[in-house]
């Protein structure tokens, strides 16, 4: 089995729920160019009372 990279990228603080998940995670595909960071494309639109809500 071939490894393959992962990126991840933190916008905020995470919220737990009683077992401890973080449960305001958001999973974003970028595609095949760019990196993780291109994440803040959508930055505007997640957050409390925004689209992407938590």
């Amino acid at each position: 089995m071939k490894s393959l990279p992962v990126e991840y990228f933190t916008i905020g603080t995470p919220i737990l729920d009683d077992q401890r998940h973080i449960n305001n995670a958001i999973i974003f595909l970028h595609g095949w160019g760019g990196d993780c960071g291109s994440i803040r494309r959508i930055n505007e639109i997640i957050g409390p009372k925004k689209t992407i809500g938590y």
